[in-house]
């Protein structure tokens, strides 16, 4: 059988949210709330803010998963990760707010011309992004069409 996400403990059995340690500064890496989508994001900004301050380029490598992934379908994941190797996933399902994008600050992440944001195949994630929760992303380097490019 497969375990389910609270046999592995992702999931609080009492409050269907993440387990962490309030008093510890890490957080799970699965978010589930908006509070955590918040610390997540602060986390991403500083994490950018640091990587400027050393003259480096702010890199952030993002992918999405759906349903029927377009402005028709539904974005369910959002996976985020810096070049340091902190990957976050995002269940925008268990969120639920499409505002939750706007409150948490990820929509301004995501519309910030300075740092660099890594697609592969943007088109559907953009398309999603923009539709379902009125995000433009800026500051995109899609692989797929780098690829095309050096082709």
């Amino acid at each position: 059988t497969v375990p389910s996400e609270e046999d592995v403990g992702l999931v609080s059995p009492s409050s269907g949210a993440t387990d962490h340690d309030d008093s510890d500064e890490e957080f799970d890496r699965v978010i589930c709330t908006e509070e955590d989508l918040r610390r997540c994001v602060a986390d991403l900004r500083a994490y950018t803010e640091q990587q400027r301050s050393l003259g480096q380029d702010a890199v952030l490598a993002v992918d999405i998963e759906g349903v029927d992934l377009s402005r028709h379908g539904r974005a369910c994941l959002l996976q985020i990760a810096d070049l340091g190797g902190r990957v976050f996933l995002v269940d925008l399902v268990r969120i639920g707010d499409p505002e939750a994008i706007h409150r948490s600050g990820l929509a301004a992440l995501l519309e910030r011309r300075d740092v660099t944001k890594v697609f592969h195949d943007a088109r559907r994630d953009c398309d999603s992004l923009f539709h379902q929760f009125g995000v433009r992303v800026y500051g995109l380097w899609d692989t797929q069409g780098a690829d095309w490019i050096h082709r």
